[in-house]
């Protein structure tokens, strides 16, 4: 193919519960017909190192511990044996509650100056939500099989929704429930943290639920029956008292015959 050439991507994706780093090697082809403007498209790719999950460190639940972030990042660079300076594009993300910490520009600007032209940026719910959709290949399974699908993504933080019908958006929606949103001790069963939206939700069912001391089994299971609920509402666009008070945006436009 002419005027094709291979480069090295990174995708660096630090979310409120896991960070993780894949390095990818891509062929861009010019496709445009002679005597047109170069038009540039990744023709093939594949997968050269795929990083562990890790926990994405904090310092405490409001702030990210960015030199930690950091040296992570500089440990996965080493392990898959690539230089930042012969990465020449990719991606830095930053999604669900981390993307709303106190020091979420600091993480941005110190992980950006391990590499060249990054997309290096904070996502926002719907752009969370095309991400994750386009990401778990429910974009090109609604191409595939002539159809429309919903892809829905339950983090940390936040749950994310996004409509697909023939590989085209339709719709993107995100609600603050997610798996961190109490923090229990997995032996004592003691809370040691409830983000601001479960905050809500305790306070809206009358749960007693408290930052250190233990919580019920029975308790935290109409807590997590609640979140479910909820979630079950942001896939088919409903939106209730409590469902408006956690919405990130509107609620999901286009859900009648989607598959799930």
């Amino acid at each position: 193919m002419r005027n094709s050439r291979e480069m090295i991507s990174v995708g660096i994706d630090v979310g409120t519960t896991t960070t993780q780093l894949v390095f990818s090697r891509l062929e861009v082809a010019d496709v445009s017909q002679p005597g047109r403007e170069p038009r540039f498209r990744v023709s093939a790719k594949s997968v050269l190192y795929e990083s562990p999950i890790y926990f994405t460190p904090l310092i405490n639940p409001e702030v990210v511990d960015v030199q930690t972030l950091t040296d992570l990042v500089k440990k996965e660079y080493r392990a898959a044996g690539i230089q930042p300076e012969q990465v020449e594009t990719g991606a830095v993300i930053i999604t669900g509650e981390i993307a709303r910490t106190q020091n979420a520009d600091e993480i941005l600007q110190a992980i950006a100056k391990l590499a060249g032209d990054f997309v290096v940026t904070v996502a926002g719910p719907n752009v969370e939500s095309q991400i994750s959709g386009r990401g778990s290949g429910a974009a090109a399974y609604s191409v595939e099989h002539f159809t429309q699908v919903t892809n829905v993504d339950i983090g940390g933080g936040t749950s994310n929704a996004a409509v697909f019908r023939v590989g085209e958006h339709l719709s993107s929606s995100a609600l603050a429930v997610g798996g961190r949103q109490v923090i229990v001790e997995s032996t004592s069963g003691i809370v040691r943290h409830i983000a601001p939206p479960g905050r809500i939700i305790v306070k809206e069912l009358g749960l007693p639920i408290y930052e250190g001391k233990r919580a019920d089994l029975e308790v935290l299971t109409r807590f997590t029956d609640c979140m479910a609920d909820l979630v079950a509402d942001l896939v088919t666009g409903v939106e209730t008292d409590l469902g408006h008070r956690l919405q990130l945006s509107t609620p999901l436009q286009h859900t009648e015959g989607s598959n799930v």
